[in-house]
């Protein structure tokens, strides 16, 4: 079986986590809010899962926005609870809201588009 590896910016070889790229379960999720509320740390509980340190940052800001909407609980409470800095979740969100922003212009752009190519087949078929 070939080694999961990858090559960081000095081009030196690190190793990729077994999981890595790998969906996230339900289960995955209540197992990772318990850890954190245990008092875990993000490099412990990237060996738990077998994943990177960011990924597990990233997991547990998506659990934070995800209860805060469900229990309409505010973020500095809930970053108390998972022990995470408020500044960090609210740049996620705003990136997160940034990307979903642009994903929507993108589509809109990609639908002007194709309306602008088949009005100008239908002209050109007129022109024949």
């Amino acid at each position: 079986m070939a080694e999961n590896t990858n090559y960081d910016n000095e081009n030196n070889k690190i190793k990729i986590p077994e999981n890595h790229g790998k969906k996230w379960t339900n289960d995955d999720d209540m197992k990772l809010v318990g850890l954190v509320k245990d008092g875990k740390n993000f490099e412990e509980i990237s060996n738990i899962f077998k994943r990177t340190k960011i990924s597990i940052e990233l997991r547990i800001y998506l659990n934070i926005i995800k209860e805060r909407d469900k229990k309409n609980d505010s973020l500095e409470n809930l970053c108390k609870i998972y022990n995470c800095n408020i500044e960090k979740i609210n740049k996620f969100i705003i990136d997160e809201e940034m990307k979903k922003e642009n994903k929507k212009k993108y589509k809109e752009e990609k639908k002007q588009k194709k309306l602008l190519i088949k009005e100008e087949n239908q002209i050109e078929k007129k022109n024949y």
